[in-house]
C-alpha cells in the first residue's frame, strides 16, 4: 500500500467529515465557481461546458458545473450528474460535484467511514463496483472488493438544504404517465436503474426527466453503448443499424409520447453523418451511416436524440 496515497486519502475524508460543507482542496460544491477551481488547480487536462478533468499524481479529478437550463429557460435549478443528490438553485459556472478517482484502490477498513452500515447502497455495475451514499455529508463512495476506488463530493442534505429546489408534488405522476406510454409501445423496461426500453435486439430507448417530471430528452442508441453495465450487451457480429423506415416509424411512435411540433428549420449537416432538424418544441439530432449524401430511403441511422426545448419568450 502506498503510504503517501493512504495519508492523502485519509486527509480527504477527515476534511470532508469534519464539516458538512465538504470542501475538497478548498473547492465546495454549490459554492465554488469555475474561476475558483482554475485558481486552485490550474488549467484542466480536459474540459467542456459542464465539466473539467484534472490528472493529478495518484488520482484523477472530474468536476461538474452548472450550465444554463436550456430545457426550462429562467429556471436556475440544476443538479450534479450523479443521481443521488437532486436539484439545487445555483448560477451558471457553479461547482455541482467533485469526483476523485484513485489510481490505487484504498482498503475500506483503513478509511473508517462514519456510519458506513447505514449508508444508502446502490446496485453493482459490470465491474462489481457498488456506490454508497452519505446524504448528510454529501459523499458518494465507489467500492469494489472492500476497497474504495472513488469518492464524489456533492451537496449536503443539511448544510445545503436552503439551496434545494422545492419538489413538485405532481412530478412522479407526469413521469409515470410517460413510462406507461413507453411500456405500451416497447414493453417493460429492461434496465430499471438506467430506464432503458428495448426497441429491437440491437437498440434501446432512454428518457431524461426534469424535476417536474417532464421528459426533456429522449435517446435511441445501440444496446452495446451500455456494455459497461451489461457485459453481455457488447457489440457482436450481425449488429444492424436502423433502416430509414425503422427510423421514421420510431419517430412516429415517439411523437405519441411527446410531440416535437411542426418543423421550423431545415436540416443542418456537418462533414460526417451528423444531422439536425429544428421543430417548434424540440431539436432532433441523428447520425447517418456512410458518406454524407442527400436523404434517401437507403440511408441507415446509427443513433438519434430528441431534445424537448422550451423557447424563450420574444
Amino acid at each position: 500500500m502506498n503510504r503517501a496515497l493512504l495519508i492523502a486519502a485519509c486527509f480527504l475524508l477527515v476534511a470532508a467529515n469534519s464539516t458538512l460543507a465538504k470542501p475538497w482542496r478548498g473547492i465546495v460544491p454549490l459554492h465554488s465557481t469555475r474561476d475558483d477551481v482554475r485558481k486552485l488547480l490550474g488549467k484542466p487536462t480536459r474540459q467542456g461546458d459542464f465539466y473539467e478533468d484534472y490528472e493529478i499524481p495518484r488520482y484523477t479529478v472530474s468536476i461538474n458545473y452548472a450550465t444554463e437550463n436550456i430545457f426550462t429557460p429562467g429556471d436556475d435549478c440544476d443538479g450534479p450528474a450523479p443521481y443521488w443528490w437532486g436539484d439545487y438553485h445555483v448560477s451558471v459556472g457553479t461547482v455541482l460535484s467533485v469526483e476523485v478517482s484513485f489510481d490505487r484502490e484504498i482498503p475500506l477498513a483503513k478509511l473508517k467511514i462514519p456510519d458506513f452500515k447505514t449508508l444508502t447502497k446502490g446496485e453493482p455495475d459490470s465491474t462489481l463496483s457498488v456506490d454508497y451514499f452519505d446524504q448528510k455529508r454529501g459523499l458518494e463512495y465507489g467500492i469494489r472488493d472492500k476497497k474504495v476506488h472513488r469518492i464524489t463530493y456533492g451537496p449536503s442534505s443539511i448544510a445545503d438544504a436552503s439551496l434545494r429546489c422545492a419538489p413538485d408534488p405532481d412530478a412522479d405522476t407526469r413521469e409515470e404517465r410517460v413510462n406507461r406510454m413507453c411500456k405500451q409501445l416497447f414493453g417493460a423496461m429492461i434496465d430499471q436503474r438506467m430506464g432503458l426500453y428495448a426497441i429491437n435486439p440491437f437498440y434501446v430507448l432512454s428518457l431524461n426527466f426534469d424535476r417536474h417530471g417532464n421528459a426533456i430528452s429522449l435517446r435511441v442508441e445501440p444496446k452495446y453503448y451500455y456494455d459497461w453495465i451489461h457485459i453481455d450487451w457488447e457489440e457482436r457480429d450481425g449488429f444492424r443499424n436502423l433502416s430509414r423506415s425503422e427510423y421514421e416509424h420510431l419517430l412516429a411512435q415517439i411523437n405519441q409520447i411527446k410531440s416535437r411540433g411542426p418543423l421550423v428549420g431545415s436540416v443542418t449537416t456537418n462533414s460526417s453523418g451528423w444531422r439536425e432538424e429544428t421543430y417548434r418544441d424540440a431539436v432532433l439530432e441523428w447520425d447517418e451511416v456512410g458518406k454524407p449524401s442527400p436523404l434517401d430511403a437507403s440511408k441507415l441511422v446509427r443513433w438519434f436524440t430528441v431534445f424537448y426545448v422550451k423557447r424563450r419568450a420574444t
